[in-house]
Formats: C-alpha cells, sequence, structure tokens
C-alpha cells in the first residue's frame, strides 16, 4: 500500500494484516492523550478489548505501531488501542535498523495516522 497520509487519517486492518510496535515511542506526548486522539479521530468509542489478535486483556495504551506493508515514508505511524503487556511485548518491536517479529490484529481493528516524533527512532 502506498498512500499520501496526514494525520488523523484512519485504516481499517484485518486479521492477516500484520503490525509492529514502535521503540522509543513513549517520548512522543505532544500534550496529548493517545486514546483522546485515536477517539477523535476514529469517531469510535475505545474498545474494550486489546486489538492485538489472541489477546483478551483490556485496552489501556494507544500503542504506537508500524503497519507491515503501509508506505509513510517515515512520516507517521499509526495508533492501536492496545494492553500494556501487548504493546511492550519486546518480540513485535520495531526500530528503524530492524524488526523482531510481526503480531496480527483483531477483524476489523482501526489505527490512526499519527506524524511521527524524531525521538522514537532515535534507537
Amino acid at each position: 500500500m502506498s498512500e499520501k497520509w496526514e494525520e488523523g487519517d484512519c485504516l481499517i486492518l484485518d486479521e492477516d494484516e500484520l503490525i509492529a510496535h514502535v521503540v522509543g515511542s513513549s517520548c512522543d506526548r505532544k500534550g496529548k492523550s493517545w486514546k483522546r486522539f485515536w477517539e477523535e479521530h476514529s469517531g469510535r468509542m475505545w474498545p474494550a478489548r486489546c486489538q492485538t489478535h489472541n489477546c483478551g486483556n483490556a485496552a489501556a495504551v494507544g500503542a504506537h505501531v508500524h503497519v507491515k506493508g503501509v508506505q509513510t515514508r517515515n512520516k507517521f505511524y499509526f495508533i492501536l488501542p492496545t494492553c500494556q503487556s501487548c504493546n511492550m511485548a519486546p518480540e513485535n518491536n520495531w526500530t528503524r535498523h530492524t524488526t523482531v517479529g510481526w503480531e496480527s490484529v483483531k477483524q476489523r481493528a482501526l489505527v490512526v495516522a499519527a506524524e511521527y516524533n524524531p525521538c522514537a527512532y532515535a534507537r
């Protein structure tokens, strides 16, 4: 997929699409709640459950993720509601240099584009 992204654009994912978590993105606060950002731009209520496949934990954080195959020219990553455990799982990390692993999401999981912060790519 190659598209021109703008902050707040939404993308609905299927179970066969893969994401990896951005390492170091906790520095990217921009003075906002990522939960509120996701709700405002998606037009949806925050989901009760983590949006990674096969996880039933409560969705607690707006995880910064890359979607495999989606080209953003390193200007955007996406916000996905996840639990803290999935967000911090080292086996699904992405850095500018490597991806340790990819994981699938729940059917019709929605991600919202957010402009990247260079601090997230410092690692």
